[in-house]
């Protein structure tokens, strides 16, 4: 697969951006560009101020979110071809590239969504180029620019950590050891100590709450057995997601000039993957959390087409079949055209029509929850969301909405308007003596009826 038809599939994506309907967690991070902070109670800021750059230029639309996760892919692509041409000639390289870029894990992390995962795989893949320069040329400004990434890389999600742990095993069996007794290392240390502390003052501020809560969410319920959730995600997500990926990954391909290179990708892939299947014996997972596996993956598999060549015509084959599955992924999310009609498009109608019932929002807008919350992005005004906690975990929406909360109290604010896709009335007498129903859209699919509930609640003299 040549240059130009990357550049192709790349340009297609740019495309699509426009109407690309993206994941609902999208605009929970695009709700923290509105907010910007040291850190937030769900994970690091970066992706926040990602977004904020593109909400400058290109304003609060599907564009902008879209086109924070294209120019991602874009600078991962010239990364990763940089960091396999130290070892690989052009062709296998520009191979590498469509293997990773294609796939339709990248294809579901990356364009599908625009989340913490984005910043994550964008200095997951300068880390590993920054690594390998090291060990092309041993040079200090390599330690260096491998400590800036992997400072910005924990800035970007907590889970940066396994790349941390990939390259530390790395240096502990092999003669790389000796870096824990060279300054420049210390160095490199800490400017990556230096990135991270806004995370650690916001943390120290808050409890550690946001530590706490990464390590609660997602754990298993009493009910789920270890064994049988660690079996479920190795075939219902690693082998599907990762599919013929998951070999390369493991398989040992040691040639003699690649071996400091090869054996570096291969411990950082199984590290990922120990990871990933250690935590679903007591937590459920995302397979997401696999997508970083993809980079070191894709160098591993250019390697064993250089080394066994009849490999070629399968790789470009599997490249090929990659790139139609991802297409059509992004064809199927396109707001005009819905082969399928995930629950977010419904959202999305609902909320479009209840922009032509009520265009003019003048009172605060109120909602359950965080989960709830992230549809209201559609609202034509764009206006300020807090929460009320009525049934749905709040997130960050606790801290945002605690001064509208005092106010209401005190009755400073005594009007709201509160949109939700189930009716939660009953939780709305709680705060206001009087709630009346507005009129709301209905969306019907497959001889189900969906629908929103608004209301006007007040609190009179």
């Amino acid at each position: 697969m040549p240059w130009y038809l990357i550049m192709l599939y790349l340009m297609f994506m740019l495309l699509l951006a426009p109407g690309n309907l993206l994941s609902l967690d999208t605009y929970y991070y695009w709700e923290w560009s509105r907010h910007l902070d040291l850190s937030y109670y769900d994970g690091p800021p970066f992706i926040a101020y990602m977004i904020k750059g593109f909400r400058l230029i290109f304003g609060d639309t599907l564009l902008a979110l879209s086109l924070v996760g294209v120019f991602t892919a874009l600078i991962i692509s010239v990364l990763l071809y940089r960091t396999a041409r130290l070892f690989l000639t052009p062709k296998t390289s520009v191979m590498v590239v469509a293997l990773w870029l294609c796939s339709p894990l990248t294809t579901l992390d990356l364009f599908k969504q625009t989340t913490y995962d984005t910043p994550l795989l964008l200095f997951w893949a300068s880390a590993l180029y920054a690594t390998s320069l090291y060990l092309n040329q041993p040079k200090p400004r390599y330690l260096y620019a491998l400590g800036l990434s992997l400072g910005l890389l924990l800035l970007s999600k907590y889970t940066g950590v396994i790349l941390v742990l990939g390259l530390c095993l790395y240096t502990f069996i092999t003669p790389k050891r000796a870096l824990w007794r060279d300054k420049h290392f210390f160095g490199a240390i800490t400017i990556a100590f230096l990135c991270i502390m806004p995370v650690l003052i916001w943390n120290h501020m808050h409890h550690w709450q946001s530590v706490v809560y990464q390590l609660t969410t997602h754990r298993l319920s009493h009910t789920v057995a270890s064994l049988h959730n660690f079996a479920w995600v190795l075939v219902s997500m690693v082998i599907p997601a990762l599919n013929i990926m998951l070999w390369f990954g493991l398989y040992p391909s040691f040639m003699s000039k690649h071996k400091p290179y090869l054996l570096l990708y291969l411990i950082i892939s199984i590290t990922t993957l120990s990871f990933c299947l250690i935590a679903a014996l007591n937590s459920s997972i995302r397979v997401y959390w696999l997508a970083p596996f993809l980079l070191t993956a894709a160098l591993q598999a250019g390697a064993y087409v250089e080394r066994y060549t009849t490999s070629q015509r399968f790789i470009k084959g599997l490249c090929w079949v990659y790139a139609l599955i991802s297409l059509g992924i992004m064809l199927n999310n396109q707001q005009w055209l819905q082969i399928t009609t995930p629950r977010k498009f419904i959202d999305v109608q609902l909320i479009k029509q209840f922009n032509q019932i009520m265009p003019d929002l003048s009172y605060p807008v109120v909602t359950s929850g965080w989960l709830e919350a992230r549809m209201l992005f559609f609202l034509r005004q764009k206006p300020a969301v807090y929460t009320l906690g009525c049934g749905s975990p709040q997130n960050q929406y606790l801290a945002w909405s605690a001064p509208l909360m005092a106010d209401i109290g005190t009755h400073r604010v005594r009007d709201i308007i509160f949109i939700d896709p189930y009716d939660r009335k009953m939780c709305l007498k709680q705060y206001f003596k009087i709630c009346t129903q507005l009129p709301t859209p209905v969306y019907r699919h497959h001889q189900r009826f969906y629908r929103l509930y608004a209301y006007h609640c007040s609190n009179p003299i």
